[in-house]
């Protein structure tokens, strides 16, 4: 049941889906689960840690754009 999904996900990501390790996946899991305090958020490859750090990027010149039109809503 399961194969009839994933395969297609797998053909359309390629070699960035094999590029990880299960393995190291679960022992990051385990590190997280075991952290005093874990992050909200753990990305786990470093595919994963460059599309977020874009979408960082992305995020914050948007911001930047509209930091007028943010800043002017107050009462005068």
């Amino acid at each position: 049941m399961h194969r009839g999904l994933i395969t297609p996900v797998m053909a359309a990501l390629g070699a960035a889906f094999l590029a990880g390790d299960p393995a190291k996946a679960a022992r990051a899991m385990l590190r997280l689960i075991a952290a005093p305090n874990p992050p909200t958020h753990l990305l786990l490859g470093p595919d994963a840690l460059r599309f977020v750090r874009e979408g960082m990027k992305a995020f914050e010149a948007e911001i930047a754009a509209w930091e007028e039109v943010t800043t002017s809503t107050d009462f005068d």
